[in-house]
């Protein structure tokens, strides 16, 4: 057995529906292609700074049966647990910590975005078995306090019952500096072996590693829901009444390169960086491309189109090894998007795309329908054919999902048009929102329409086949379309397993 006084092992439990495994980093879909849960592999590297060992159970990835998943924690001989949870998890976690806390003689310690949001709910989810500190929920941003918690035990922006009553500690807002976050998980050997899951269709060569180089984005665009890290740290900043968002926190150009470089020795061929805003600073972007460009990595980023519209900065991501970018542009009215907060000139995006198609990066659009009460399906329509005559070839479709915690959440309790007040989110099956010009019904069929008429063209379909490289990429490409198109499907899965 494996001495108990500091390792400390990380936890994803089993699922039920292997077509809807909650993707945990991003928070608020279900997975499409596996990503490495950053918010964990962080901490990760994190805790192994500071003298202790890790090990990790996933037992998504690796397909472990609940007994299977236990009897390999047990194992572990673990000091403490951590599951890093979001809302679409929560329902398949409340179940199994009572299990785990049974069988295992080690607290819990949960974080993540929903449990910010309700930490009472995981306590008292837990049942008796979480009394006396044996389940922790470490609210906002997590790192510091739960290595206190563990060097110390002294208890900061943590929930937890101490026998009598449940207790709050507030979180003390000393944040992390991300140029002492270590990132050592790149080369753990779970994290290794894990990473024979870790696809991603964007990218020719694979696996994929992902990496954050920022936590927060400063923009208030009224639906969205950031990455799990940051959406972490802005609902318990939000719950203490300092403010909309707290600072959001960039790192430096050399630790974005000495990242890159320990990607590249892991041996990974492609990365995705995972930053809400990862180019939002011009002189720091262009400081990046030049410290990451020599190292041979096939990369990709997330990014508002008007980080884009400058082609010195596209000039420089192209030779850098940039292939791929994602734009949440959500739609192409105007007058929508002033209605969101987007805070964005679409005119923008009728420069960025040019300019990225002229640079060889693909770039992959996001799109909502009904993020705000007076869209139209003239305006849906508007959409979809200025995509098509732009000659794009990736296009995410989707109903907007007032996830709660945002303000899009509020609007849609007050103006009536939130039907489904439930924890049973499905973004890919269901709308939750309905208006009175666009049911949900009709939504959720306009966002098929939207699939079918853009993928379905000839020219379309050519071009995807053209595109394969090997049986496994032609089955990935597979189960992505049959999550984006077999809407009905998903839908029922989805309602069935909410029911259980």
């Amino acid at each position: 057995m494996i001495e108990a006084d500091n390792r400390i092992v990380f936890i994803e439990p089993p699922v039920r529906d292997r077509r809807h495994i909650p993707e945990r980093f991003a928070g608020c879909t279900y997975m499409l292609y596996p990503l490495p849960d950053l918010a964990n592999f962080y901490m990760l590297s994190y805790l192994e700074k500071h003298g202790f060992r890790t090990e990790i159970v996933n037992a998504a990835l690796d397909d472990l049966s609940e007994d299977q998943f236990i009897e390999a924690i047990q194992s572990l001989n673990p000091r403490a647990l951590i599951l890093h949870s979001v809302i679409l998890a929560k329902p398949l976690d409340l179940a199994i910590l009572p299990k785990i806390l049974a069988a295992v003689d080690a607290p819990i310690f949960i974080h993540g975005p929903e449990p910010s949001r309700v930490p009472r709910e995981y306590i008292e989810g837990a049942g008796d078995s979480a009394k006396n500190e044996r389940l922790l929920v470490f609210i906002g941003e997590p790192e510091k306090s739960i290595l206190r918690y563990l060097q110390d035990g002294v208890k900061t922006g943590a929930a937890y019952h101490d026998g009598r009553q449940i207790v709050t500690v507030p979180h003390d807002h000393q944040f992390i500096s991300i140029e002492e976050l270590p990132f050592d998980f790149h080369n753990h050997p779970t994290v290794k072996r894990l990473s024979q899951h870790f696809l991603n269709a964007k990218f020719p060569r694979q696996p994929v590693a992902t990496m954050l180089a920022s936590r927060g984005c400063p923009f208030p665009c009224s639906y969205c829901v950031p990455n799990s890290v940051s959406f972490a740290r802005e609902l318990e900043f939000r719950g203490e009444n300092f403010g909309p968002k707290p600072r959001a926190v960039y790192a430096s150009p050399e630790r974005v390169a000495a990242e890159f470089k320990a990607v590249k020795e892991a041996g990974y061929p492609s990365l995705m960086v995972m930053d809400d805003q990862f180019l939002a600073q011009k002189k720091r972007t262009l400081a990046i491309c030049d410290g990451v460009k020599d190292f041979g990595l096939q990369w990709g980023c997330l990014s508002r189109p008007d980080f884009l519209d400058d082609e010195e900065v596209v000039q420089a991501l192209a030779r850098a090894g940039c292939i791929s970018i994602d734009i949440g542009v959500e739609t192409l009215s105007q007058h929508l998007l002033d209605l969101i907060d987007k805070r964005l000139d679409v005119q923008t995006f009728y420069k960025a795309v040019p300019l990225l198609q002229k640079h060889r990066i693909e770039p992959k659009i996001n799109i909502m329908f009904g993020s705000s009460a007076d869209e139209t399906e003239d305006d849906i329509m508007h959409t979809i054919r200025e995509l098509e005559r732009l000659k794009v070839h990736h296009v995410m479709f989707a109903v907007a999902t007032p996830f709660k915690g945002t303000p899009f959440y509020e609007q849609s309790l007050r103006n009536g048009s939130l039907i489904n007040d439930s924890d049973a989110i499905n973004p890919f099956g269901k709308s939750m929102i309905s208006y009175p010009h666009l049911s949900q019904e009709r939504l959720q069929e306009l966002c098929r329409y939207a699939y079918r008429r853009f993928y379905l063209r000839p020219s379309q379909m050519w071009r995807r086949f053209k595109s394969y490289r090997s049986l496994s990429s032609i089955k990935n490409d597979w189960r992505v379309i049959s999550n984006l198109f077999f809407r009905d499907q998903t839908r029922r899965s989805a309602m069935s397993e909410a029911k259980d």
